[in-house]
């Protein structure tokens, strides 16, 4: 048997995992993105159970590559390590501890709300530069000349005469 509600606390944990519910939102892992977070805790939890004394930055090494492989997302906010480190503390906690203190404590974690989650501009020269290909690209359909479509020249015997293209300067 495993550790008393380790299996609950990190989902608890990746419900909280801006990143990862966002992932699960965009379908990054396709379709069944929200099946694969919920195998990923039953993963995560067997992890634990197969490995002694892990430390922090081996789970979120684990949860990087299970991330990347699974979800094909590629996470540079520092939220792997934070979140290795968390479970981590709650496996010890589990460990320890009787389950109203293990709920009392779960309760206490964070709440991801996707909502605040928004888009940083780098800097306002994208819009611009947008703006200027737009400009740029009107200006060339503007000045493009639509020749007519020219009848093939037939010659006496039938045949029809072969023009080449002139290319313009």
């Amino acid at each position: 048997m495993g550790v008393q509600l380790f299996k609950h606390a990190i989902d608890a944990i990746f419900k909280n995992w801006s990143a990862l519910q966002l992932a699960i939102a965009h379908q990054s892992g396709g379709p069944q993105s929200k099946e694969k977070a919920e195998w990923l805790v039953g993963a995560t939890e067997a992890w634990f159970y197969e490995n002694k004394d892990l430390q922090d930055w081996e789970v979120g090494d684990f949860l990087e590559d299970v991330v990347l492989t699974e979800f094909n997302l590629q996470i540079d906010d520092g939220s792997l390590v934070e979140i290795g480190r968390k479970i981590c503390e709650y496996f010890e906690f589990c460990s320890k501890n009787n389950e109203s203190d293990i709920r009392t404590k779960l309760l206490s974690l964070p709440r991801c709300d996707l909502a605040k989650c928004q888009v940083e501009e780098d800097d306002d020269n994208d819009m611009e530069e947008t703006q200027d290909v737009t400009d740029e690209s009107e200006v060339k359909i503007d000045n493009l000349e639509i020749s007519e479509k020219q009848e093939p020249v037939v010659d006496e015997d039938g045949f029809q005469m072969v023009s080449s293209k002139k290319k313009k300067k």
